[in-house]
């Protein structure tokens, strides 16, 4: 099972991460008038983000690798620090003091 794991992150991850951008996007009508519409674009552009991340791995699955191999964008993450370290951060506070000025 923990190879099975392994070997899927990337797919199981994305897979999870689709699922509630699509729940959100049905249910998107319901909310749109309250804070959590924010969080629901907050998950569309956190799997744009993912998608994009992993462009390694398309270079090489379409057999392009060479264009960047031994350089620093081959291994760099500073896309997903970035994102996560710093724009979730911003937008979980925004989110948050949004719904407790609408609570209040």
């Amino acid at each position: 099972m923990e190879e099975f794991l392994k070997q899927n992150y990337t797919l199981l991850t994305h897979s999870v991460e689709l699922l509630a951008v699509i729940s959100g996007m049905v249910s998107y009508r319901k909310y749109k008038s309250t804070a959590v519409k924010y969080f629901i674009f907050f998950l569309v552009y956190a799997i744009i983000i993912d998608f994009l991340g992993v462009y390694p791995k398309y270079f090489k699955s379409w057999g392009i690798s060479d264009l960047i191999k031994g350089t620093a964008v081959e291994n760099n993450y500073l896309w997903y620090t970035v994102f996560w370290g710093m724009g979730s951060t911003l937008f979980y506070t925004t989110f948050f003091r949004r719904i407790l000025n609408d609570s209040t």
